[in-house]
C-alpha cells in the first residue's frame, strides 16, 4: 500500500522490512514503496502546535527519547511503530512518533480515539527485559502523565487523576485521555509500543485540559495557564 511524505509529514504505510531513506528536500513529495519509506529531515516542522526545538530543550539528558518522527497528518502513531519494528527498535528504546492529527486513532480493544488538532498524540518504542514487571509499564506511564502536570508549581490541586488502569480523567466522570500499550516478545525482551492521546486544547466534544484549568481558576481564584 503506497503513501507519501509531503513537507516532512508522514502519510500512508509500508511493511516492517522497509528501508529508511533520508531526503534533504522538505518541499518535495516522495513515494512510499513496499521496501522504502522516505523521511524528510526538518528542524522546525510546519506546525503551530509543535516545536521540535522546544521538545529537545525540555528533554533531560538521562532520557533516551532523542529520535523523533513528526507528522502533521497520520493514520495512527501507534500503528506506524507497531508495523515497523526494525525502525522502531533500531536504537533500542526511545523512538517517538508524534502527530498533529490522526485519521485512525486507536484506544483499548477496538475503540477509536478521536484525534483532532489540539490533542497531544504520540507513541514511543520501549524495550523491557523483565517479565515480572512489564505489566506495570502502562500504570507507570499513566501516572507519569498526570504527575507531569500536577507537579508543576500551582497545579498541585488540579483535579486530574488516573482512572485505573490507564484512563486520564478530570474529576470522576470526564475523560481527557488515555494510554495504550502493545507488546511483542523477541530475543528475551519485550518490545513495547506505548501510545498516548490527551486532549489539551480542543473543547469538543467534552472537555480539554485548558478548560479544566479555567474551571479551576474560577473556583480557586488562581491564574494558571
Amino acid at each position: 500500500s503506497n503513501g507519501a511524505i509531503v513537507d516532512g509529514f508522514v502519510q500512508g504505510r509500508a511493511p516492517p522490512h522497509l528501508r529508511v531513506a533520508m531526503d534533504g528536500e522538505p518541499t518535495a513529495a516522495h513515494s512510499a514503496t513496499d521496501d522504502e519509506l522516505a523521511l524528510v529531515p526538518c528542524e522546525t516542522p510546519v506546525s503551530e502546535t509543535f516545536e521540535v526545538s522546544a521538545y529537545f530543550a525540555e528533554l533531560k539528558p538521562q532520557y533516551p527519547c532523542r529520535a523523533l518522527l513528526y507528522a502533521n497528518i497520520i493514520g495512527s502513531t501507534q500503528t506506524l511503530l507497531e508495523q515497523h519494528p526494525k525502525l522502531c527498535f533500531a536504537q533500542g528504546s526511545g523512538l517517538v512518533c508524534t502527530a498533529r492529527t490522526q485519521r485512525s486513532g486507536r484506544g483499548r480493544r477496538t475503540n477509536q480515539w478521536e484525534s483532532p488538532p489540539g490533542c497531544l498524540l504520540f507513541s514511543v518504542g520501549w524495550k523491557h527485559p523483565d517479565a515480572r514487571t512489564v505489566v506495570f509499564i502502562q500504570y507507570i506511564f499513566g501516572l507519569a502523565l498526570v504527575d507531569s502536570i500536577r507537579t508543576r508549581p500551582g497545579y498541585e490541586d488540579l483535579d486530574l487523576r488516573l482512572k485505573w488502569p490507564n484512563d486520564i480523567y478530570h474529576g470522576s466522570d470526564t475523560k481527557l485521555g488515555g494510554v495504550l500499550v502493545s507488546s511483542s516478545f523477541a530475543e528475551g525482551c519485550f518490545n513495547l509500543v506505548i501510545g498516548c492521546g490527551f486532549n489539551v486544547s480542543n473543547a469538543k466534544p467534552t472537555l480539554c485540559l485548558d478548560e479544566a484549568i479555567e474551571r479551576h481558576n474560577a473556583a480557586s481564584g488562581t491564574q494558571l495557564q
